[in-house]
């Protein structure tokens, strides 16, 4: 007596809802244009999709990225047929599982932790009109927090509190993250007892520590470097010498584990335990549980080790990497990739395509009907359309986009004057020169783009392709290189996608680098205004 449906029925109802005729309004693109791209994806004989952060970055990017996969489903572009890669989908797992600690490692979501560490309702409240959230999204602030709550409570994400001391190296994240005042005050309020800064450099989160280790950088220490869309494994041999009293971060790492081991067994204070995996963490045997007994002491010993314990690469391993700077894997282990002779590219999801395994999927097979609650609550069972939030659901007129600069990694070297001759050799945020005309703003005239969390000021740079209703300016600009040290994430509004933190649920629960909450990026509102007018007027 019970009803039922194939999982295909839902999705194609949803999808009809979405003509390209009745979304035209909404995305400026003809018709036309869908169909014909439509039939090219279908009569193609290869369609490969590469897929990064940058769609979730959006509100709804789930969705996007959602029915991509159908998209490539349906149309039978797996395997040597095509199909999506991501950036998660390299060498890392089984890497971390070999070097891996004996007992479990602490690790927490990067999204959900920095909004509850930056204390970010307040912020997103301040900055987004609640109805037009609801309109949009299908929840508004006061909703997420209620999710947020429900999600660590049931240790759907790991969260473990805020930090009353932090060492932090490889993250610029006082630079990086959205509201960045707030963020910056209210988390070094937390980690009062200390902070520590391991940097190549004195970037904008190195300026606020207590201490900052010098490490080396890229070629002065041994590394191994690998992606997901190819089966390559460079190492870099470090050819030279590190700078002044500058270490590979290996090396420092093992040298504070020496101290703190040290000074454990001098105060006596050994071990404590930890509930929630149920083990003890031991200061007086840190230093020998790290390096293995001292079998891992540098950063040359480490890359040597991680090679010839590695399934995908053999005893060899060290030795071939030290000649030719790089390794190709075998079929071993390449996570959940597929390769068939070392001629072949990586494929992913090749052990399903060709083995006939099943998927790590509930079903085992590829999902496009999920019945969680939340997803069910936001009526998102099926992949699915939505608005974004951005300009639209803010109190302010211009949306604002900050995706990765064409001329770096972050805001590596991000000051360096042979960097900034690419560009102007400052800061500038990009805009439609319509917009410019109707706002009295010259091309190269500095500007101000503020809204409820904070303001900068930046040269102006026309660019006709921005739409007329938008700011763009590539991210990572050092804080230090902005008037007043108030670098562009202080205009950045806070936002998580509540459906990124749904756990335990099949293949739905936290894996690092694989399903967490991301910090999205592209939802701000903002206003701008040119610096010599907002001096006039104060």
């Amino acid at each position: 007596g019970i009803a039922v449906q194939p999982a295909y029925e839902a999705v194609r109802r949803e999808a009809l809802q979405f003509s390209p005729e009745s979304t035209a309004t909404i995305t400026g693109i003809d018709p036309d244009l869908l169909y014909q791209e439509a039939r090219l994806i279908a009569r193609a004989e290869v369609v490969k999709i590469l897929g990064g952060f940058v769609i979730t970055k959006y509100s709804n990017g789930i969705f996007t990225q959602w029915a991509q996969v159908l998209l490539l489903a349906l149309t039978g572009h797996s395997g040597a047929k095509g199909g999506i890669d991501h950036i998660g989908a390299g060498w890392i797992r089984p890497a971390r599982e070999i070097l891996g600690a004996a007992k479990p490692t602490r690790i927490e979501t990067g999204g959900l932790g920095e909004w509850l560490l930056g204390e970010h309702a307040q912020d997103a409240k301040a900055s987004f009109n609640a109805d037009k959230l609801k309109e949009h999204l299908g929840y508004d602030i006061d909703d997420l927090e209620s999710m947020v709550d429900e999600c660590v409570t049931k240790g759907w994400m790991p969260h473990w509190g805020k930090p009353k001391g932090m060492i932090v190296w490889g993250d610029n994240f006082l630079c990086r993250n959205k509201a960045a005042r707030q963020y910056r005050e209210r988390v070094l309020a937390h980690a009062s007892a200390f902070y520590v800064n391991i940097n190549t450099r004195m970037d904008s989160s190195a300026l606020w520590a207590d201490y900052v280790l010098p490490a080396a950088s890229h070629y002065e220490a041994w590394d191994l470097r690998s992606f997901g869309y190819h089966r390559f494994v460079n190492a870099f041999t470090a050819p030279a010498a590190p700078v002044g009293e500058s270490k590979p971060d290996w090396d420092i790492t093992t040298l504070l584990c020496q101290k703190i081991q040290e000074r454990a067994r001098a105060r006596g204070v050994t071990r404590f335990d930890d509930p929630a995996f149920g083990v003890t963490r031991d200061f007086d045997t840190l230093y020998d549980d790290f390096t293995m007994q001292e079998r891992l002491k540098t950063d040359r010993d480490a890359c040597q080790w991680l090679l010839e314990q590695s399934p995908e690469h053999g005893e060899s391993a060290f030795a071939d990497a030290t000649s030719n700077g790089f390794l190709v894997m075998n079929d071993q282990a390449i996570g959940g990739n597929y390769t068939r002779s070392p001629d072949n590219m990586v494929v992913p999801f090749g052990k399903q395509i060709f083995d006939k395994d099943p998927y790590p999927t509930l079903s085992g097979r590829i999902t496009f009907y999920i019945d969680h609650d939340w997803f069910l609550k936001l009526h998102a069972q099926v992949p699915t359309a939505r608005r974004h939030a951005g300009r639209e659901c803010s109190n302010y007129p211009l949306g604002f986009y900050s995706p990765h600069t064409r001329w770096g990694i972050h805001s590596n070297w991000r000051s360096s004057k042979y960097m900034l001759r690419l560009q102007r050799g400052e800061p500038h945020v990009y805009l439609n020169p319509r917009l410019a005309r109707r706002r009295g703003i010259a091309d190269g005239e500095r500007v101000r783009v503020f809204n409820s969390l904070g303001e900068f000021h930046a040269q102006a740079k026309f660019y006709p392709s921005v739409p007329e209703d938008a700011l763009m300016m590539e991210h990572a600009w050092e804080n230090y290189q902005f008037e007043g040290g108030n670098g562009l994430n202080n205009v950045s509004v806070p936002l998580l996608q509540p459906l990124e933190m749904v756990g335990n649920w099949g293949h739905l629960k936290f894996r690092y680098f694989m399903w967490n909450p991301n910090q999205l990026a592209h939802e701000s509102g903002v206003d701008i205004e040119s610096s010599t007018t907002q001096r006039t007027q104060s």
